[in-house]
């Protein structure tokens, strides 16, 4: 899969401390139950029916009983729009966790919400985490950031799927990505988790898989893949002999599926994508002009 460079540029953030203590924090598995008795205004000037996780600067933006929140997931400004819950009952989105650890742009706002449930530290994609909060086993999937280069990943429940659709959600890992694109403004930037994402276990790939489809367009059918980081000795899923971790974005190389290697035109068909050279048979390849991706050619001689 190949995904084109984004011409938007990276969000920043003048929200001084409390923007810092939300880039530091955890809203890992570990954030479960929350708490009673949330306090602030929930449904002044509230949009209805609106989606959580859009981008926001104030509550005004976010649905009726959402606040305004820095999510130490994300780690960057503007906040994210979060349902305010008490349990992780009230939270629908099966990649999200009732957390008192976010922080409301909005002081007044005192209590807990539905965060996006990020992989603790140490996790690599594909690797086992923590997927409701009290030791069910879900499985850590890449979180694509367009131009982003830092890692971030969210855990997602196991399920029984074997095949998938690209863009349906967060178990494809451009899936953000695609939402995005049907948004507007920062949205883009800003990788929203896909809504909505019930825990439906026929919606969600096995045990250390994602949803995989070439060039990953929203919408194709696509088969559940093994994940695996790259290099392989920088932690996470490896991949099983023949198979390679193919890497699948260009500016997130720390990551891929376990796939076939690319072949080159000598092979009889048409030379394969690659982001880096192991990712072709012959680990060789012309670049592009732009000097980042290119095609698999045969080995020199």
């Amino acid at each position: 899969m190949v995904l084109a460079a984004s011409s938007g540029c990276c969000l920043q953030t003048d929200t001084g401390a409390m923007a810092t203590s939300a880039a530091t924090g955890t809203s890992t598995g570990s954030a479960a139950g929350g708490t009673t008795g949330a306090t602030g205004s929930i449904d002044s000037g509230c949009v209805p029916n609106a989606d959580s996780f859009q981008p926001c600067f104030d509550d005004a933006v976010c649905g009726c009983g959402q606040w305004c929140v820095y999510d130490s997931f994300l780690g960057w400004g503007p906040g994210v729009c979060e349902r305010v819950c008490t349990t992780n009952a009230d939270c629908p989105n099966a990649a999200s966790l009732c957390s008192s650890l976010t922080i409301p742009v909005n002081a007044a706002n005192v209590g807990s919400t539905c965060a996006v449930n990020g992989c603790a530290d140490g996790g690599g994609p594909g690797d086992a985490c923590d997927a409701d909060g009290s030791g069910e086993v879900g499985t850590c999937v890449p979180f694509a950031q367009l131009e982003q280069s830092f890692a971030r990943e969210v855990c997602l429940p196991n399920g029984t799927a074997t095949a998938c659709t690209e863009g349906s959600n967060n178990d494809d890992p451009f899936s953000d990505v695609a939402d995005a694109a049907q948004a507007n403004g920062l949205a883009e930037d800003a990788g929203l988790l896909f809504e909505p994402q019930p825990r439906v276990p026929a919606d969600f790939c096995g045990a250390g898989r994602a949803c995989y489809a070439p060039l990953g367009v929203p919408g194709e059918q696509g088969t559940c893949e093994k994940l695996c980081a790259w290099p392989e000795d920088g932690g996470g899923s490896s991949c099983e002999t023949p198979a390679v971790c193919v890497t699948q974005a260009e500016f997130e190389l720390w990551w891929g599926f376990c796939l076939p290697c690319g072949a080159s035109s000598s092979d009889g068909g048409p030379a394969a994508n690659f982001n880096v050279p192991s990712d072709c048979c012959e680990s060789n390849c012309a670049f592009s002009a732009a000097g980042a991706l290119g095609l698999c050619v045969p080995t020199r001689n």
